[in-house]
């Protein structure tokens, strides 16, 4: 058996030789790793890129879903709006009758009415401020417009039947009547 001793030193052509197969094989082994490296990245950055696009997915996922959340009920709201103008078409003619809040009818139907928007209020529904706006096309409908001095020039001054909006969409304008002011024609 032979024994080697660390002071024992390889000839200088195995050495060489040996040395340059370690090189070499350490640059095979340093470019593997280069390769598996960029490879590791690309898979990195795809993963992301995925990761980005679901997140993107999810959000408008959500942003949609709480969109039409927002309108689901439109169309049942809208065909209570008839019954919410009933309710005041009542009203109206029951103080013209001389009647008041007070008596017992006239109660029963501002109590009705007011629970009734109460309902529809918690799901979305405003009213559109008419009277003393500014007339606003995408709000209020011109259903009549008059020519009053000493009032300003497109003002809603009169309500024909409540507008209301859902959600911050207008469900249906207002119907209105409007100050229009006519420039007088000068006589030549």
């Amino acid at each position: 058996m032979h024994i080697h001793k660390k002071d024992e030193k390889m000839p200088p052509e195995h050495q060489k030789d040996g040395k340059e197969a370690l090189e070499a094989r350490l640059a095979e082994l340093e470019k593997g790793l280069a390769e598996q490296v960029e490879k590791a990245n690309e898979f990195k950055e795809i993963a992301q890129r995925v990761q980005a696009e679901f997140e993107n997915f999810s959000k408008r996922t959500e942003k949609e879903k709480a969109e039409h959340k927002k309108i689901a009920g439109a169309g049942i709201i809208f065909e209570l709006l008839a019954a919410l103008d009933s309710f005041d078409s009542a009203i109206e003619a029951m103080k013209k009758h001389g009647k008041t809040e007070k008596d017992g009818g006239m109660h029963g139907l501002v109590l009705l009415k007011k629970q009734l928007f109460g309902v529809l209020e918690r799901h979305g529904l405003k009213e559109i401020p008419a009277i003393g706006e500014k007339f606003d096309p995408h709000l209020h409908e011109c259903f009549l417009s008059v020519n009053e001095k000493g009032k300003e020039d497109e003002i809603v001054l009169g309500e024909i039947q409540k507008g209301y909006t859902l959600n911050s969409l207008v469900l249906r304008p207002s119907k209105v009547k409007i100050n229009k002011l006519h420039e007088e024609k000068k006589d030549e």
